[in-house]
């Protein structure tokens, strides 16, 4: 899977968990980090939180394992 593809996979498994203003940020050749940065917002922690467990369960499916997550504990950013 291509970075595009993951960052179009993510930014669906956000979209399924009713994620506002998603968007997604093209870092290629702007820095070494990451090709892409999806953000998006949840109204509350709850919903953050399910946002977040449906992006790791998408990338799961398709054999991806996050490298790390933060934020989760308390669910007001992930």
């Amino acid at each position: 899977m291509t970075s595009t593809e993951l960052a179009a996979l993510i930014a669906a498994a956000a979209t399924d968990r009713k994620a506002r203003d998603v968007v997604t940020i093209d870092l290629r050749g702007k820095t070494t980090v990451a090709d892409f940065f999806v953000i998006c917002e949840g109204d509350t922690d709850r919903q953050v939180r399910a946002i977040a467990d449906r992006i790791e369960e998408a990338c799961r499916e398709m054999g991806i394992r996050p490298l790390s997550t933060a934020g989760l504990k308390d669910a007001s950013w992930a």
